[in-house]
């Protein structure tokens, strides 16, 4: 249960940090600029900095539509925003406007999304009071907001290094592959987080329930995700090519890396549907914290050696932390490395079985091929092997059969089994 008052003081708290942190980037942008000599980001950072207030404006108008699982309208105002501002952007950039293009679309989405959300939970925040409730929300709020930076800054250090000390064109071959690989993980792990934590949530009570749900939607995404990175990882050479053109080549190898750490930071970015769900996102931050440490270990590590030293290096240490990540994130509920393995293994050991049969024929057999045509049979085999691996070894059926109850379920033609 929470109260109108409740979400009013969170609502005007949240507006009150937005500000606060809108002021300090701001007034930073000058050193933002000294710091990797490039005057034009001081008006970049300032412009940049007003994304704090239009988030701020969504989020407990967002919040309360999770919490109602009205998670279609969500989806509309998300995919509409987006669209937009990405429409706003190219627009921009065909017309002349340069690197504005680029700052506009993180301004226009979050600003369609504040609009998007008012108009779509009608909810209207009251006066700004101190209420009885707001000590346990806030402190709750904190852990997920400590995870959320100290993860951000895990995420962001890198470009900024290898910006500082290799420069501009490696950095953005480095940050070409981040991208594609960030936006195909993003894909498939964003838009499940705030179903699964609804959902769990929900069960909190029920730890056998919680436990069987956790295990079969994680196995699922699993399923379905492994798969795509493997592809991603034979097929991101000539896929960069192909998307980018051949000046972009030297990001192909680097997407390649990035895509194998995608098989297992599939399942490490899940971690916050049991923290939250079971009320410890206190843990979470904690959590993030220790990864924040590792992960800047080793970008030390790969530094002295390039982006490819950074890729590789962050990769090694994604397979060496996820299954403690989720162990961790379930201890409270009796979740342990056994269960994380017997859930995602066979998954992320076909997945990997995949991509060296695949890597192999691609250059033992397609090397001289078109680049189109090898990409396609390149995945193809890298599919094959993985299927012949998960359901011929390891007899992992079941989110197949989840998989296509949904899609019997919301077809509007009659498919068997249906009623």
């Amino acid at each position: 249960r929470i109260s109108h008052a409740d979400i009013s003081a969170l609502f005007w708290l949240n507006i009150a940090i937005s500000l606060v942190l809108t002021a300090v980037v701001a007034g930073a942008g000058g050193l933002i600029a000294t710091f990797f000599g490039q005057p034009a980001l001081t008006e970049i950072t300032v412009v940049l900095s007003a994304t704090f207030v239009m988030t701020a404006l969504s989020i407990q108008h967002c919040a309360l539509m999770r919490r109602a699982m009205q998670f279609r309208r969500i989806a509309v105002v998300d995919i509409l925003s987006n669209l937009i501002g990405s429409v706003v952007a190219v627009a921009m950039a065909y017309a002349g406007f340069g690197y504005w293009a680029l700052v506009a679309k993180p301004i226009v989405t979050p600003a369609l999304t504040a609009a998007g959300a008012w108009l779509s939970c009608r909810w209207v925040p009251g006066r700004p009071r101190l209420t009885s409730g707001l000590r346990e929300l806030f402190a709750f709020g904190m852990g997920v907001t400590g995870f959320t930076v100290s993860d951000y800054v895990a995420r962001s250090a890198d470009r900024v290094a290898l910006g500082y000390f290799w420069g501009t064109g490696p950095l953005g071959y480095f940050h070409y592959a981040y991208l594609i690989d960030s936006n195909v993980l993003n894909i498939l792990t964003d838009p499940l987080h705030n179903i699964a934590v609804a959902g769990l949530s929900k069960l909190r009570n029920d730890v056998e329930a919680l436990k069987r749900s956790w295990s079969t939607a994680l196995s699922s995404l699993c399923f379905f995700a492994a798969p795509t990175f493997a592809v991603l990882t034979v097929v991101g050479q000539d896929f960069v090519v192909v998307l980018l053109g051949e000046k972009w080549a030297p990001a192909g190898p680097l997407l390649c890396i990035f895509a194998v750490r995608g098989i297992a930071q599939t399942a490490e970015r899940t971690m916050g549907w049991l923290h939250v769900a079971v009320g410890r996102s206190d843990r979470w931050m904690r959590w993030g914290l220790f990864s924040t440490v590792c992960q800047l270990l080793a970008l030390c590590a790969g530094l002295p050696f390039g982006v490819a030293g950074v890729a590789i290096a962050y990769t090694i240490a994604m397979f060496l932390l996820f299954v403690p990540t989720l162990a961790y994130s379930g201890s409270p509920v009796g979740i342990d490395s056994r269960d994380v393995v017997r859930t995602i293994g066979p998954q992320t050991v076909a997945a990997l079985f995949a991509v060296v049969v695949a890597t192999t024929v691609q250059e033992m057999l397609l090397d001289g091929m078109w680049p189109v045509a090898r990409m396609l049979v390149s995945a193809a085999i890298c599919g094959v092997a993985y299927l012949v691996v998960v359901l011929g070894v390891f007899r992992m059926t079941h989110p197949l059969r989840l998989a296509y109850s949904l899609v019997r379920e919301f077809s509007p033609v009659r498919l068997p089994g249906g009623r």
